[in-house]
């Protein structure tokens, strides 16, 4: 194993559930992991935990999120805590006026911030909400 695989070999996080409950955004995702074999490998998606089907420690994830509002302005921004094993959470009750707003988030696992894939989702914040 040597101190630059993580570069010759990218791997990337996904998001497998997104949804507002309550005026709590919810994620919940999956990371690729590395399975080696003499000089073969092969790239399997796992769901995001403490650790892998090999035993070891799943390198950390981040989550991203952007809020367009209705006229089309950045409303909010932050990263989503991971309060459990693969599910984030942002807390959005009173951060968001009223109208339909489009939610962006990400995934990154480890340093690979390069092409997340970003998933879209439209959300309604009703009058005083």
């Amino acid at each position: 194993m040597g101190s630059f695989e993580q570069y010759t070999l990218p791997l990337r996080a996904y998001i497998s559930k997104i949804e507002i409950r309550g005026g709590r955004l919810e994620i919940l995702g999956e990371a690729e992991n590395i399975f080696r074999f003499q000089r073969s490998y092969r790239i399997v998606r796992e769901p995001l935990g403490g650790a892998d089907s090999t035993g070891q420690i799943q390198r950390p994830v981040l989550c991203r999120y952007v809020i367009v509002g209705p006229g089309g302005d950045v409303v909010n921004t932050g990263i989503a805590e991971q309060r459990e094993a693969g599910k984030f959470t942002a807390d959005l009750k009173g951060k968001l006026p009223p109208g339909f707003h489009t939610v962006m988030v990400a995934l990154y696992e480890g340093e690979n911030f390069v092409d997340p894939k970003i998933r879209m989702l439209r959300h309604r914040v009703e009058a005083g909400s």
